[in-house]
């Protein structure tokens, strides 16, 4: 075998290892990109969390969830080196995505929800996740050690031939996980967000959605949830003008709904 190919095939699995993060989400980079919107959801369990948890806490976000098409939600303190000319998201999806936060975030397939795009700019099914109700959950690269702000930057997307704008009503559930090392399991803190309007087919349309965490748990919320190791998040559509609309990917016979999620962010994080 010539010494220059052996070379690489030797370092392969190394290199793809590094540049990519995770192996197991290496498989995925060429996927959930068709033109067929039945094969565009995303899907992939972690055994390891799914069949190992308890629930330690749970949360009504309730009134402290911020919903819009830019950043109102934030505080002033946030939110006051962004103008709001229509562009503020985008300024601030790039300047404190997680990847911004912390290079870890950089690799992997879902490392598109780390990388400051907060709405379609043309990268389509390469910049965001579609997710039916079951949605998705992950382990972190690394241990989430200091927050203060969740946010997300998401969107409505069907199968059916509408071609305008319309806001159905959803509900969703965002999980934090911690792992206890004492008994071998980890503690899942649950934030319901109640209802709320997602704006939906609306080409690069995004909606910023946050809440704070010491408005949901109190002062003392890192002392109740630290070093999180995990997040999942699930949704339910409650109400939409069409009544054949279903969040079920496998549901037959109905036109289907999917939450098409762009960003993560947990702002001026601190991780090990």
């Amino acid at each position: 075998m010539n010494k220059k190919m052996f070379f690489v095939l030797a370092f392969l699995p190394l290199f793809l290892s590094s540049c990519f993060g995770s192996v197991d989400e290496l498989y995925y980079v060429n996927q959930y990109n068709s033109s067929d919107f039945m094969k565009n959801y995303y899907v992939h369990d972690v055994p390891a969390i799914k069949n190992n948890v308890r629930v330690k806490n749970e949360y009504n976000v309730g009134e402290y969830l911020h919903v819009g098409d830019n950043l109102d939600g934030l505080r002033p303190i946030d939110r006051q080196n962004y103008k709001f000319d229509g562009l503020a998201a985008d300024q601030y999806g790039y300047a404190k995505a997680l990847s911004k936060v912390d290079s870890s975030f950089s690799y992997g397939y879902l490392s598109k929800l780390y990388d400051g795009r907060v709405r379609c700019d043309g990268y389509y099914a390469l910049s965001r996740l579609q997710l039916d109700k079951q949605g998705y959950t992950t382990i972190f690269p690394k241990e989430l050690n200091s927050y203060h702000l969740f946010a997300f930057a998401a969107r409505g997307g069907t199968d059916c031939e509408r071609t305008f704008s319309t806001f159905p009503t959803i509900e969703m559930c965002i999980t934090f996980y911690s792992y206890d090392y004492n008994d071998n399991i980890y503690d899942a803190y649950l934030f319901n967000t109640g209802e709320f309007q997602l704006i939906t087919n609306a080409g690069g349309g995004t909606y910023f959605v946050n809440f704070y965490f010491d408005e949901v748990m109190g002062a003392s919320y890192q002392t109740i949830m630290s070093r999180v190791k995990a997040m999942s998040l699930t949704f339910s559509l409650k109400e939409s003008i069409y009544d054949d609309l279903s969040d079920d990917m496998t549901k037959e016979g109905v036109s289907h709904f999917a939450l098409m999620l762009y960003e993560v962010m947990l702002p001026d994080s601190i991780w090990n």
